[in-house]
């Protein structure tokens, strides 16, 4: 039997109004949106509309970033896994697909933001269930994902990249899942996915707590001594 070729697909920008157009292709409500966060600075999210269901920060893939995921996939095991069956996550198998990686494990584990009559909940109740090959296939096979990234990979305000064209940036999410009210880090290049611990139930992506988290990730990312920018959108009453 021959391998399965690897699917490619252009990459999406990383921009608030594309984001949004993206989530609600799958299914976000007209509640919701993404929108930059440009500081930690308490003043500065005082403008942000709260609460923040997720947050997606985007990093270049330095080798700070490429060291920190090894040491840290190093060490995860069977005995530290989340139950796949309330923290929603798969493997990224799909080239330059981080993106919409992201918005999925946002939306997979903030299902109070899909609107419940969309395709996307039903997509959502049958990945709870399934195997981590089978949710790999389930996300490659899907026509609603495929055709909902490719309807936004080509919005944005920077020129077009092509599928074949490799990519220096790389989206990670970190959630406050629904299920179960942890903090967790959602990133389909890693072993699996990260608990960062409970948050309160008035506490949110942006809470100090979960801002501390986010900090020492950028921190360790930048260990290597590189010149880091990062940028950061989160999903948000509208």
């Amino acid at each position: 039997m021959s391998e399965k070729q690897e699917q490619r697909w252009p990459p999406i920008e990383n921009n608030p109004e594309v984001l949004t157009d993206l989530a609600r292709s799958l299914g976000l409500t007209q509640e919701y949106a993404f929108c930059d966060v440009y500081s930690f600075d308490e003043e500065l999210l005082a403008f942000v509309q709260r609460p923040a269901k997720a947050l997606l920060l985007v990093a270049p893939l330095t080798e700070g970033l490429v060291k920190l995921r090894e040491a840290e996939d190093a060490a995860h095991s069977k005995d530290t896994a989340l139950n796949p069956t309330t923290t929603l996550w798969a493997k990224q198998t799909i080239r330059n697909a981080c993106g919409t990686m992201a918005v999925l494990h946002a939306l997979l584990n903030c299902p109070s933001t899909v609107d419940t009559s969309h395709a996307f909940t039903t997509f959502m109740e049958s990945f709870k269930d399934q195997s981590p090959d089978a949710r790999i296939d389930a996300i490659e096979t899907s026509s609603l994902i495929r055709e909902s990234h490719a309807h936004v990979a080509t919005q944005g305000q920077s020129a077009v990249i092509g599928a074949e064209e490799e990519v220096t940036l790389h989206f990670i999410a970190f959630v406050k899942n629904e299920r179960t009210g942890h903090l967790v880090e959602l990133d389909g290049s890693r072993a699996g996915p990260i608990d960062h611990g409970a948050l309160a139930e008035d506490e949110d992506v942006l809470s100090p707590k979960a801002v501390e988290v986010v900090k020492q990730f950028m921190k360790r990312a930048g260990e290597h001594g590189e010149d880091i920018s990062f940028s950061l959108c989160a999903l948000t009453p509208a």
